[in-house]
C-alpha cells in the first residue's frame, strides 16, 4: 500500500508492505538441499524531495527505510541439523539517506550527503570447546542474535559552474568523503580460543579529492 504526493517543487512518496516467502532453499538432515524453508519480510518505505537542481537556491531529498525480515535457518550440529526461525543476514532494521545542496555565492554550490543505517545481524561465538592441544572449536550463539554497530557517513561537496563563452562550460569540484573518518565496523576476529573478540573496520578511511570537468561544443 502507498501515497504519493506532487505539486510545484514538492515530491512525497510513502509505501508499506508485507511479504511471505516459501520453498526457500535450505538443507535437510541429510545435509541435502530442500524448499523446506520458510521466512517473511515487513517495513515501510519514505521519500521526500524538494525542487530540482538549479530550479531554486536550495535543493535536496530525504529517504527512509524500516525493514524486519526472517527466515528459517539451519544449525549444522556434530550428528544432525537443528533450524532456528531468525533475522535475515538482510534485515537492516533502519536506513536513512539525507542529501542537499545550496547555491552559495552566484555559481559557487556546496552539498553534504548523510548516511545511517542499523547495523546487520551477525552469529556471535559465546564460547569454545577444546579439540586437541591449542585448538579449539567455536561454540556459536543463537542466529543473528547480536549486532554490528550502526553505520554512519558524512561526506561534503562544493563545485563551482563557470561559463567562459557560449557553449562552453568548466565544472570544478572538490569533496570530501566521510569528513568524521568514522571507522565503521564490517566484521569481527576472535583470539585463538575464543575469549577475545576484536572488531575489523573499513578501510575507506577519510578522503579528500577534486577535479575539473570542460564541455565543449565545436
Amino acid at each position: 500500500m502507498g501515497y504519493e504526493f506532487r505539486k510545484n517543487l514538492f515530491h512525497v512518496r510513502t509505501e508499506g508492505y508485507y511479504k511471505s516467502y516459501s520453498d526457500l532453499i535450505i538443507e535437510d538432515d541429510q545435509q541435502n538441499l530442500s524448499n523446506a524453508g520458510y521466512g517473511e519480510a515487513y517495513g515501510a518505505d519514505f521519500f521526500f524531495k524538494y525542487s530540482d537542481f538549479m530550479r531554486t537556491p536550495f535543493n535536496g531529498w530525504i529517504s527512509y527505510s524500516f525493514l524486519r525480515s526472517k527466515r528459517l535457518h539451519p544449525r549444522q550440529k556434530s550428528e544432525s541439523i537443528d533450524y532456528e526461525y531468525a533475522p535475515s543476514a538482510f534485515d537492516i532494521t533502519h536506513n536513512l539517506n539525507v542529501v542537499a545542496k545550496a547555491c552559495l555565492v552566484d555559481m559557487l554550490t556546496g552539498g553534504f550527503t548523510y548516511r545511517y543505517s542499523t547495523g546487520r545481524p551477525f552469529t556471535p561465538i559465546i564460547g569454545a570447546e577444546p579439540v586437541s592441544k591449542g585448538y579449539y572449536l567455536p561454540v556459536e550463539g543463537s542466529v543473528h542474535s547480536q549486532r554490528f554497530p550502526d553505520f554512519h557517513r558524512l561526506d561534503l561537496n562544493l563545485s563551482y559552474y563557470w561559463v567562459p563563452k557560449q557553449n562552453w562550460s568548466v565544472i570544478f569540484y572538490a569533496s570530501v568523503s566521510n569528513v568524521l573518518d568514522r571507522q565503521n565496523v564490517t566484521d569481527y576476529t576472535y583470539n585463538n580460543d575464543y575469549s577475545q573478540r576484536r572488531p575489523i573496520y573499513s578501510d575507506y578511511s577519510r578522503f579528500v579529492y577534486a577535479g575539473v570537468t570542460i564541455n565543449l561544443e565545436l
